[in-house]
């Protein structure tokens, strides 16, 4: 959590997880001084709630407080899991315990209600984590304890039913974490417990398989925690085991090793989970309780520290970090 996706989407046409709004462009990478006073990186914690930074016109550590926060028995956060945006800028977050979609208004903060709610027996929510928007606004969910993906029209609320729904055994799920929309609606989906990626067609439902599956030794693929996607639709995956970032290409499938990965003592990663991208490619990551960013990697494994980390005391921030998303 997915800019405009984006825990994390397909961030070309603007989608959840995750780069939303208008943004000012860095100013080279990241190992360089940020330049970016409008975008802001919205952190969801398990303590239920959202955390708001301005990303920081530094380069090292930033132990600077959230501009705002979103928390509070109103806000019907019940261990929120990831977040995203759709095309008017209402904030999207799943909650894992209450198997609820949370939906708010531009900028809401606070102890404030949502604007709707997903929820109920019909909406075939169990344990719901990832989620995403197509350019359409539908809404995509990855249920973990359910091992299904289940789809929303767009503006929907309260007892919905799905639009669709994948889940079976021929889909492959086990354990569905990170989800992501991409060219044409093609659904990617990370599986935690069986070290894969999925890939479906963008109009699939019922008990289908995936038209192509990233799995293998050679894959590096170990607890991936969540996926986004780039403008050229490389897949980007956190894993919370493997303590990396692992980059595959758009035509991966397979027992495939990634075009490139960010691994090693020099992280700092530990337990990572969410991940975003800017439009510059600089990679957000949630790890314990700071948020580390490293600047684009262009090919092969990469041993490198992050060009900004946000923490320290003054950021509130508690761990585990679920979803990044960015605007």
């Amino acid at each position: 959590m997915s800019t405009k996706s984006p825990s994390s989407t397909y961030l070309g046409l603007l989608l959840g997880v995750l780069l939303l709004g208008t943004m000012l462009l860095l100013t080279g990478c990241l190992s360089n001084t940020l330049y970016t006073p409008q975008l802001h990186v919205y952190v969801v914690t398990h303590d239920n709630g959202v955390s708001i930074y301005t990303v920081p016109n530094v380069t090292g550590n930033a132990n600077i407080a959230p501009g705002a926060t979103l928390i509070g028995a109103a806000t019907g956060l019940e261990d929120p899991h990831r977040i995203t945006f759709d095309n008017n800028n209402n904030t999207y977050i799943t909650n894992y315990d209450n198997n609820s979609v949370t939906i708010y208004s531009p900028g809401m903060s606070g102890n404030a209600a949502p604007v709707a709610t997903i929820s109920g027996s019909n909406t075939g929510l169990n344990g719901p984590s990832g989620i995403a928007l197509d350019n359409h606004n539908n809404i995509y969910v990855a249920n973990r304890d359910g091992n299904s993906i289940t789809v929303y029209a767009a503006g929907a609320s309260g007892n919905a039913t799905p639009t669709a729904t994948i889940s079976g055994s021929n889909t492959g799920f086990n354990f569905p974490n990170g989800l992501a929309i991409g060219p044409g609606r093609t659904i990617y989906v990370g599986n935690e417990n069986s070290n894969s990626i999925e890939e479906f067609a963008g109009n699939a439902t019922g008990n289908v398989a995936p038209i192509a599956t990233i799995s293998g030794s050679n894959t590096l693929l170990d607890r991936p925690h969540d996926l986004t996607l780039d403008n050229s639709a490389n897949i980007y995956v956190v894993n919370g085991n493997g303590n990396s970032v692992t980059i595959y290409s758009p035509s991966t499938t397979g027992n495939v090793a990634p075009v490139a990965s960010i691994s090693g003592s020099n992280t700092g990663l530990s337990n990572p989970n969410g991940i975003a991208l800017d439009y510059s490619g600089d990679i957000y990551v949630g790890n314990g309780t700071s948020i580390a960013i490293f600047a684009p990697i262009p090919s092969g494994a990469s041993n490198v520290a992050p060009a900004v980390t946000i923490s320290g005391s003054n950021t509130g921030l508690t761990s585990p970090i679920h979803g990044i998303a960015l605007y």
